[in-house]
């Protein structure tokens, strides 16, 4: 059967700078508070730039599918950085929180995320991650409660190019047709583009799905939506990504099958609605939106 695949990108530099260098998140039982595990990280921890590990591979791969954009279409998605190195993208929810997926963050790091621009390795805003919060039930092989929401050392600023995205009340339903942007690879394993992308999705029923994903032994829960298309879909660097319909969230990208077999899992954030207020009021900054 084919493999899952979280859609985390790690080029070979990425990833040896990840275990080298990576200064890892306490995450001990002290600071687990209502289904959360919570890394701190003091005001002024050193900015980390990118260091143009992908600048080579600019070669116009792209979501597969999809097209290039310009991020005023999205101006709510963030890239996400580990130790300066591009690993998943984002969306923000506040001007002090940004959402994303738990794999992104479950092995600890040096967190920085940029807003405001179509391009991995220049422009918009810039800044360092103050908390990190990962859902305590995430499960790494099942992908359940892939979420995670980041607090950010000083707000962003609202501009034409950055704006908050409102996130899906439970209860609403999923649309038929859902949008995904980001910087993800064209094919497995494949380098990721220097411009954002963007596709248009189909949403698939949970029955659909979970046939589907039984074959690799994945269980499709209440917390996991589905969504693709024939030559449309998201894949490595996409990431923590949103899923997203008329300016309002519904989901995070999480995994999927190699990047070809669509459909692919994302995050359902209309059952994490309590999750996220639990942790904005915990931790306090601007409180996101809900439609």
């Amino acid at each position: 059967p084919p493999e899952i695949h979280a859609y985390v990108y790690f080029g070979l530099r990425s990833l040896l700078n990840f275990y080298n260098k990576v200064k890892y998140i306490t995450l001990n039982a002290a600071h687990r508070r209502n289904g959360t595990f919570i890394g701190l990280y003091s005001s002024d921890v050193e900015d980390y730039s990118v260091k143009g590990t992908h600048a080579s591979n600019i070669n116009g791969t792209r979501i597969i599918g999809g097209r290039a954009i310009n991020i005023r279409r999205v101006p709510w998605q963030i890239a996400l950085y580990n130790n300066g190195n591009f690993v998943c993208g984002g969306s923000l929810i506040s001007l002090d929180w940004v959402l994303t997926a738990a794999h992104c963050i479950a092995n600890g790091g040096s967190f920085t995320m940029r807003a405001g621009s179509s391009f991995l390795n220049r422009g918009g805003q810039y800044r360092t991650a103050r908390i990190v919060v990962m859902h305590r039930l995430y499960n790494v092989n099942t992908f359940d409660s892939d979420i995670a929401m980041i607090r950010v050392n000083r707000h962003f600023r609202t501009s034409r190019l950055v704006k908050t995205i409102s996130l899906a009340k439970n209860g609403r339903g999923l649309p038929a047709k859902v949008y995904v942007s980001g910087w993800g690879s064209q094919f497995y394993q494949g380098p990721v583009p220097n411009r954002i992308r963007g596709v248009t999705l189909n949403k698939y029923s949970r029955r659909e799905c979970s046939q589907l994903y039984q074959s690799v032994g994945i269980t499709i829960t209440r917390n996991m939506v589905c969504a693709g298309g024939p030559g449309r879909d998201a894949c490595h660097g996409d990431s923590g990504g949103p899923m997203v319909w008329r300016r309002i969230q519904y989901g995070i990208v999480s995994m999927g099958l190699q990047c070809t077999l669509p459909p692919s899992v994302y995050t359902n954030v209309r059952q994490m609605n309590g999750w996220i207020r639990s942790v904005v009021n915990r931790w306090g900054g601007r409180k996101p939106s809900f439609r």
